[in-house]
């Protein structure tokens, strides 16, 4: 059975989402979107549809830091993911973390004013933010490990639908400050602020009901096409 993410178009040729293409949503931590794992692309945002979590798709994987001293050791079977510490940024950076992460926000303001809600902003700021990329090289030699039913989904889904295999992803802990127009009761603001944190791959701030804090939030950045597009 697929798993339903966030939703997203990816583009039919490599993909960089902080280069224009849409964003996914941000998600709480898991290995559905991580690097290996293979997605479903759409046309329409804000969606993404998950065949194949990273560990059903190629296994467990080895997290290489590339500035090791001394360089981690590596088999010649091991499924590579890089870890590399990234900078913390706000709504008001202009790195390719925050251009990901604005994407995904700003889809849903646009769908909160299209319901006519009283939201003028969403802030955020990340920290701890760490980027994990991986290969299709790399996948290829996950592939030995691969579930069955992840072998059978994607051959089945190829026939119709355009894949993308994940090559990085973001993580990190990301706070959220919702600003409203004016004249709007706490209680709507409240109210207005759980609806939207899952959405956001967070929760209501306990000490602040117009903040939300997730922690190991996930956000994609990078897909590349899979399967027959790629010819692989």
């Amino acid at each position: 059975m697929r798993l339903m993410g966030t939703v997203l178009a990816l583009a039919a040729t490599s993909t960089t989402f902080a280069c224009g293409g849409s964003i996914p949503l941000p998600k709480t931590f898991d290995d559905a979107i991580l690097p290996g794992a293979i997605v479903e692309s759409f046309k329409e945002p804000p969606k993404i549809e998950i065949v194949c979590r990273q560990g059903d798709s190629v296994g467990t994987v080895k997290l290489v830091d590339p500035s090791a001293a001394p360089p981690p050791t590596v088999g010649p079977n091991d499924v590579i993911v890089s870890v590399t510490k990234e900078p913390d940024f706000t709504s008001a950076s202009t790195t390719d973390d925050q251009v990901s992460l604005d994407a995904g926000v700003s889809t849903v303001l646009s769908a909160l004013k299209a319901q006519g809600k009283h939201v003028s902003k969403i802030n955020y700021s990340a920290t701890n933010v760490k980027g994990y990329t991986t290969s299709l090289t790399d996948e290829r030699k996950g592939r030995a490990n691969r579930n069955p039913a992840c072998t059978a989904q994607i051959a089945d889904e190829q026939k119709s639908k355009l894949l993308e295999l994940v090559t990085k992803a973001y993580v990190g802990d990301v706070t959220y400050t919702v600003e409203f127009d004016n004249n709007v009761s706490a209680d709507v603001k409240i109210q207005i602020t759980k609806d939207i944190a899952p959405s956001l791959g967070g929760s209501v701030d306990t000490t602040n009901s117009s903040k939300i804090v997730g922690q190991h939030v996930t956000w994609l950045a990078q897909s590349t096409p899979y399967g027959k597009r790629s010819g692989d």
